[in-house]
């Protein structure tokens, strides 16, 4: 009896322990007090242009406004993971069976001007190699399969975002990393095939302590020891390739840095750190795009809306709707449309696939741009 009652004190001290070393890595969070203001748009000018089975991870739209998304990782996706939304319904790209060799956990998604179609793969958090795919639209031929080496790309890293220069040759990802807690932003160089890790763990890709409040409560899990503090992640590039712009999702601020500092490897960290500045304040937000007049557009988690930066570095309210339960991706059309993926993260992230089926249908929306004129 008395090994009995060592053996249960001796368990209870254990996931005692346990409880508190997640709650000081993965908890905690304070509710960020913020107003926004009136938006500038009707909600009538949201348009419902897809309603799907599955979540949109990210969205990306080419010059002849052709429409790709990557299903969202944290659904589970088991065959198709990247697809071309065409007249409302979904097709697998470049086909079905390149999926599984392709793609593991594909999130980030955008077209470069070499009209490719370009996914970055964080590998399941890191457990897998983290990989850069570019598929040829028109011939569906892969001219780019990059396999990030580890001290790119380490174990539990999430790159899951990227922004491409004019000319795609240099790649810039975000790697938020959740559970690493070591987020910092990853440079591929297509010309000479090979990548690096920078700015990893500077105060500019480090969430604040913010719990984010998403439509249907905050996004915590297990009762508050896990909380969604996600590092960098909105990441963009500007109409010239001359700023790359990032930031913690939950970060109140938006940072930038010239691209001529990141696309030189020769510098070392001290020198790329020096070139980090605060561009503005920004909402807790995830995806982010810029126009041709280098308006910036970001995705607001916590207000269901789509916020705008403009060049005098004010922040408004755009557009905002019930409609959306997590705008995540962003693209812009040659047509003059924002398309936009609604992930729906609450309601999948850390949950059962039946709970994610029964959150169906999720959405693809767009509206007409106003300000890029």
């Amino acid at each position: 009896m008395k090994i009995l009652k060592i053996i249960s004190l001796s368990l209870v001290v254990l996931v005692l322990a346990l409880v508190t070393i997640l709650y000081s890595r993965y908890g905690g969070g304070d509710k960020w007090e913020f107003q926004i203001s009136k938006p500038l748009m009707e909600e009538s000018k949201l348009e419902v242009i897809a309603s799907l089975p599955f979540p949109p991870g990210n969205i990306a739209v080419n010059k002849d406004n052709r429409i790709f998304i990557t299903i969202h990782p944290e659904s589970k996706p088991e065959i198709n993971k990247v697809v071309e939304i065409i007249n409302g319904e979904f097709k697998p790209f470049p086909d079905s069976i390149s999926q599984s060799n392709l793609y593991s956990h594909p999130q980030g998604i955008r077209i470069d001007s070499k009209n490719r179609v370009c996914t970055i793969d964080h590998g399941d958090n890191g457990i897998a190699q983290a990989k850069l795919v570019c598929v040829q639209i028109d011939t569906k031929m892969v001219e780019i399969d990059y396999t990030f080496p580890r001290e790119v790309a380490p174990f539990l890293s999430y790159l899951q975002d990227l922004a491409i220069d004019s000319e795609s040759r240099f790649y810039y990802i975000a790697d938020v990393n959740f559970f690493g807690k070591k987020p910092a932003l990853v440079i591929y160089d297509s010309l000479n095939n090979t990548s690096r890790r920078v700015l990893e763990n500077h105060p500019s890709v480090v969430a604040e302590n913010w719990r984010i409040q998403a439509y249907n409560g905050p996004m915590d899990r297990l009762g508050g020891l896990i909380v969604l503090k996600a590092g960098a992640d909105s990441i963009a590039i500007d109409s010239k390739s001359e700023w790359l712009y990032y930031g913690p999702m939950n970060h109140r601020n938006l940072f930038r840095i010239p691209t001529k500092i990141l696309s030189d490897f020769t510098l070392n960290e001290d020198a790329i750190e020096t070139y980090v500045e605060k561009y503005s304040d920004k909402i807790l937000s995830d995806g982010i795009i810029l126009d041709k007049k280098d308006n910036i557009y970001l995705t607001d988690v916590e207000h269901q809306s789509i916020a705008m930066i403009n060049k005098k570095r004010e922040m408004v309210n755009l557009i905002q709707s019930e409609k959306f339960r997590w705008p995540d991706g962003l693209s812009i059309g040659s047509d003059g449309y924002m398309y936009i993926a609604d992930s729906d993260i609450p309601n999948i992230a850390l949950q059962s696939k039946e709970h994610i089926k029964s959150s169906a249908p999720f959405h693809l929306f767009r509206f007409k741009m106003i300000f890029d004129k």
